[in-house]
């Protein structure tokens, strides 16, 4: 028995050990204190760095430190907090390249005028400079994203995008004074309302990676023309509304074109490639000059002219013109003439017509003399045939070919 009890004393002080073996160690992060900033720091996590967690100075230009000393201990400065220069006066800073996170409202409703993002910086949170006086950002080429209302309500002029950005976030520069923009070839999102309201924005370069543009993206905005790249799959509601567009080239992935996409604009022609197969309602609505609309491809879903509403916009003077193999006739769901979804339409004759080339009457042969007239007869009533149109060849050392005629006959 005393054995037994012996055994049972040590097993429970094994079971103690064991346990005060496996207790958890925490250490939780710590506020330090360098000039003007108020800094966290967790000396369990050195590497990670020390958060900017407030600024309590007086404004003015501002530079972060890289690297600061808490409790004797060097920590290089990683992470710009949530609000940590929230509503200060602080009219420029310098941003050290130790800095990889900028987070939300970091620096929101303060008095910046410029900013450079270096690039050790890989993501700018909601919010980051949002009401602030901006007139100029760099962003570096180590940002992947730039988060929703980031640079939202400032005075930007100017903007460079860096090479990595791969997301742009809603109303990411939303209200801004830019002319100009380049969207690099790294992105691949633009966020709802991401350049809106940008009243002299008159060129946009969107880069060939882009695959979605937002709604509202450029709306609002002053651009005369815009090319939408092969990438781009969707360009969805009002997109580019209330512009000034003339000229618009849509990419040959796009599938949809949201509803309002390009309303209130100058349009006076639209070629829409075959890959689209929705088009929403008052898509094209508020372009009073458009006349032509052409469809590379099969018919798409579209809203019928009509009260206001149709796709294309108002039926008055607008033709739409399509390939005779995308006929009803010929296909399903195809387009109809004289009308299609109350809009009057035109087939294009996709066929080559035969040619027959034949000695003119009464031309002697052989000659050496000028002219030399040939009937051209074709299978059909062509039109745009010149003089240019003509090719020569043999050994008469023939050099103009003038031509005459017109519907199935030329000479």
């Amino acid at each position: 028995v005393r054995t037994i009890s012996h055994l049972t004393v040590a097993l429970a002080m094994a079971v103690a050990v064991s346990v005060l073996t496996i207790a958890p160690s925490t250490a939780a992060p710590t506020d330090c204190f360098v000039g003007d900033f108020k800094l966290s720091v967790d000396a369990a996590d050195i590497p990670a760095g020390a958060t900017v967690a407030a600024y309590n100075g007086s404004g003015g230009s501002v530079a972060i430190p890289a690297v600061v000393m808490c409790s004797g201990q060097a920590y290089d400065v990683t992470t710009i907090g949530v609000q940590s220069f929230y509503n200060t006066a602080v009219t420029s800073v310098t941003i050290p390249d130790s800095v990889t996170i900028i987070k939300d409202s970091a620096f929101a409703l303060a008095k910046l005028t410029s900013v450079t993002i270096p690039d050790s910086v890989i993501t700018i949170e909601g919010g980051a400079f949002s009401d602030n006086a901006l007139t100029s950002a760099t962003i570096g080429n180590s940002v992947t994203t730039i988060g929703d209302n980031a640079f939202y309500a400032n005075s930007l002029t100017s903007v460079t995008i860096g090479s990595s950005v791969t997301a742009i976030g809603d109303n990411a520069f939303y209200g801004n004074d830019l002319t100009s923009v380049t969207i690099p070839n790294s992105v691949l999102t633009i966020g709802e309302s991401a350049f809106f309201g940008n009243l002299d924005l008159a060129s946009v370069t969107i880069g060939n990676s882009v695959t979605t543009i937002g709604p509202y993206a450029f709306s609002q905005g002053a651009l005369t023309s815009v090319t939408i790249p092969n990438s781009v799959t969707l360009i969805d509601q009002s997109a580019f509304s209330n512009n000034s567009l003339s000229s618009i080239s849509i990419g040959n992935s796009v599938t949809t074109i949201g509803v309002f996409a390009f309303y209130n604009n100058e349009l006076t022609s639209v070629t829409i490639p075959s890959s689209v197969t929705t088009i929403g309602g008052v898509a094209f609505e508020g372009n009073p000059d458009l006349t032509s609309v052409l469809f590379e491809g099969a018919a798409p879903t579209i809203t019928e002219a009509g009260g206001g509403a149709g796709s294309l916009g108002e039926p008055v003077g607008l033709v739409v013109s399509y390939k005779d193999v995308f006929d009803a006739s010929n296909v399903d769901n195809g387009f109809t003439t004289p009308t299609w979804k109350g809009y009057t339409t035109h087939k294009i004759d996709t066929g080559v017509p035969s040619v027959t080339i034949n000695q003119g009457p009464g031309q002697a042969d052989p000659t050496g003399t000028s002219p030399v007239v040939f009937d051209v007869g074709f299978s059909e009533p062509v039109t745009g045939l010149t003089d240019s149109d003509v090719v020569l060849s043999g050994t008469a050392g023939a050099t103009t070919a003038p031509v005459t005629g017109s519907g199935s006959n030329y000479t």
